[in-house]
C-alpha cells in the first residue's frame, strides 16, 4: 500500500545531453528520484544494445549508453538508496531477448578471448556475424490443454528462466510482464483473459518464484479485466503480486479498425470506470502508459487550465490506499506537441491507414485529430531538465508552459512541487499509520455523476475527495463543517462556502475537524 511505482522514459537519461540514453544519466539523477519518494523504478528492455551480432555495434552502443557493468552499478546505486530496479519485459519479444541474451554472452566471451590472445576486433566481427540472427517475435501459442508439454515443446520456459536467472543476477528485485494477454486471445464478449493464459502464468510464476521467493512479478493490462483474474482471493492459486492497470490511459482509444481513433468519453462513464479500478485488489493505479498520449490533453481542452489539470490528475493518481505509477513526465505536467509537428512526419503508411477508415467511413479530420492526440510520439517529446533545453523544443508546443525540471523546481505553486507535496503527505509514517484503520468510499451524488467524488474514512476522521476533470462549473454539495486542506487552485482562498467548482478544480477536504488527529492532518496538508 501507498507504494509508488516509476516508470522511466530511459531516452531522456543522458549523461552528456545527447540523443541517447546512458545508465551513467539515469544514475546522476537518483536524487530526483528520491525527492519524488519513489519506491520501485521500471527500466524498459536492457537488452536492447544487444539486438544486432555486430561486435563493432555492440561496442558503439555499450559507449554511449554503458555495459551491463554500468547497469549492475546503476542497480546497486538504486537499491543502496531503497528504490528497487524492475524489469520491463514484452511476452511478445521473448525470442528477440533471447537473441539478444545469446548475442551479450557471445560478445563478452569474445572480449576474453580477444583480451587474453590479444587478437584484432575483425576476428570478433566474423565470429559474431556468423551467427544467425532470428527475428521472431512471439511468445507461445498453442492449442494443446497439456501446458507443461507446449512450454517445453517450444523452448519458451526454458528460454524464460534462463533471461529471468540473468534479470535477477545483475541487479533487478522484480519483472513487469507487458502484452501477457496475448499469449491467447482475450474472450471479446466476457473481455475475460483466456483460461489457458492463466495456467501459463501460473507456471510462470511457480517458476520465478523458485529462482527467488522475493522476485516480484507484476503483470501490465491496457484491459478492463473481470473477476477471471482480479480480484485475487485466498482460496484461488496465486500468479501475479501486483497488476499495473493501465485501462485508464486506454480508456478513449478505440481500436475497432486495426488502428488508434480517438473516441469522447463522458466525464460520468469516466467517473465510473475510475471508481471500478480503485476497488480491485492487488491494483497498482496508473494513469498513462506508454501505448497513449499525453493523458492531460486526452481528456479534455484543458491548455488554458493546464496547471490546475495537471494538479488534478496528480491527485486523482496519489490520492487513495493503492500503489500508484506514475510515468516518466506526469509529475511536470507533459502535454502533446502540436499538429504541425505530426504533419510533418506522416508517411506512405499513414496514408494507407487514412484510406483504410475512409472506405469505413472514417473522415479524415477525425483520423487526424487521433492521430495527433493519442500518437505515442507524444511520449517521446524530450523530458527536459532546464529552461535552455525547453527552448529548443517550444516550437513543437500548442501551449508555452514551465514544462523543464528546473523551472518547476524553483516555483513553490508548480506541478512538480505539487506532486512532491502530494507523495510526502501519503509517505508519512503517522499518516499511513493512521491509514492503515481507513476504509475507502466512493459516493454517489445523486444530482451530479459527473464529479468524481471518494472518501477515506478512519475510526477517527475522514478525509473526501472531490476531482473537477472538466472544462465546467459543476455543482457540488459538501457537509455543513468541513475544512479545505488540499487544492489544485493552490492560491485560491476558501472563506465562503463551496457550492461549485471551477473548470479542473479538485479539492480535499477533512470533514467536521474536531479532534488532536484531524489538527495532525490538517498541519500535514498545510507544510
Amino acid at each position: 500500500m501507498n507504494k509508488i511505482w516509476y516508470e522511466l522514459d530511459q531516452n531522456y537519461y543522458s549523461n552528456d545531453n545527447d540523443k541517447n540514453y546512458s545508465f551513467e544519466g539515469i544514475k546522476n539523477v537518483i536524487k530526483y528520484f528520491k525527492s519524488l519518494q519513489i519506491d520501485f523504478v521500471i527500466m524498459q528492455q536492457i537488452l536492447n544494445t544487444y539486438d544486432v551480432p555486430n561486435a563493432e555495434i555492440i561496442k558503439n552502443n555499450e559507449s554511449q549508453i554503458g555495459s551491463i557493468s554500468k547497469l549492475r552499478d546503476l542497480l546497486k546505486e538504486l537499491k543502496d538508496n531503497e528504490i528497487f530496479p524492475i524489469m520491463k519485459f514484452d511476452l511478445e519479444k521473448l525470442k528477440i531477448a533471447v537473441n539478444s541474451y545469446e548475442n551479450l554472452n557471445k560478445y563478452l566471451n569474445n572480449q576474453l578471448v580477444v583480451s587474453r590472445q590479444n587478437s584484432s576486433v575483425g576476428f570478433l566481427n566474423n565470429n559474431l556475424n556468423d551467427h544467425k540472427y532470428i527475428t521472431q517475435s512471439y511468445f507461445i501459442k498453442t492449442n494443446s490443454n497439456d501446458f507443461e508439454k507446449a512450454w517445453s515443446a517450444n523452448n519458451s520456459m526454458d528460454e524464460l528462466k534462463i533471461l529471468l536467472k540473468f534479470y535477477k543476477k545483475i541487479g533487478f528485485k522484480g519483472i513487469v510482464f507487458h502484452n501477457f494477454e496475448s499469449i491467447y486471445p482475450i474472450d471479446s464478449k466476457t473481455n475475460n483473459v483466456n483460461s489457458k493464459t492463466i495456467a501459463q502464468l501460473k507456471t510462470i510464476y511457480q517458476m520465478c518464484k523458485e529462482i527467488d521467493r522475493e522476485f516480484l512479478i507484476v503483470l501490465e493490462t491496457k484491459n478492463e479485466l473481470k473477476n477471471s483474474i482480479v480480484p485475487l482471493d485466498k482460496d484461488r492459486e496465486k500468479f501475479y503480486d501486483f497488476i499495473i492497470n493501465n485501462s485508464l490511459a486506454e480508456i478513449n482509444k478505440t481500436t475497432k479498425f486495426d488502428i488508434g481513433l480517438h473516441v469522447d468519453v463522458s466525464k460520468r462513464n469516466l467517473s465510473k470506470m475510475i471508481e471500478k479500478t480503485l476497488n480491485q485488489n492487488n491494483n497498482i493505479f496508473a494513469l498513462q502508459s506508454v501505448n497513449s498520449g499525453r493523458i492531460n490533453s486526452n481528456w479534455g481542452d484543458d491548455y488554458i487550465f493546464w496547471e490546475e489539470s495537471a494538479k488534478s490528475l496528480i491527485m486523482l493518481n496519489l490520492v487513495h490506499l493503492h500503489d500508484k505509477k506514475i510515468f516518466s513526465g506526469q509529475e511536470v505536467g507533459l502535454l502533446n506537441l502540436n499538429k504541425s509537428f505530426f504533419d510533418k512526419i506522416k508517411d506512405f503508411e499513414v496514408n494507407e491507414q487514412k484510406h483504410k477508415l475512409a472506405d469505413s467511413g472514417i473522415s479524415v479530420d477525425r483520423f487526424n485529430y487521433s492521430f495527433v492526440t493519442l500518437n505515442p510520439l507524444n511520449l517521446k517529446y524530450p523530458f527536459l531538465w532546464s529552461k535552455e533545453q525547453q527552448t529548443d523544443f517550444d516550437k513543437y508546443l500548442d501551449y508555452k508552459y514551465e514544462t523543464n525540471v528546473k523551472s518547476q523546481w524553483n516555483n513553490n505553486y508548480s506541478v512538480l512541487n505539487f506532486y512532491k507535496k502530494v507523495s510526502h503527505i501519503y509517505k508519512n509514517d503517522s499518516f499511513v499509520t493512521m491509514l492503515k484503520t481507513a476504509k475507502y468510499k466512493i459516493n454517489h451524488p445523486k444530482f451530479n455523476n459527473t464529479i468524481i467524488d471518494y472518501s477515506i474514512v478512519s475510526p477517527k476522521f475522514t478525509i473526501r475527495i472531490f476531482l473537477n476533470l472538466s472544462y465546467e462549473f459543476i455543482k457540488v454539495r459538501l457537509p455543513k463543517k468541513y475544512k479545505v486542506i488540499l487544492s489544485s487552485y493552490q492560491s485560491k482562498k476558501y472563506i465562503k462556502k463551496i457550492r461549485e467548482l471551477d473548470p479542473y478544480e479538485s479539492i480535499i477536504i477533512l470533514e467536521n475537524p474536531k479532534n488532536v488527529e484531524d489538527d495532525f492532518i490538517v498541519s500535514l496538508f498545510e507544510m
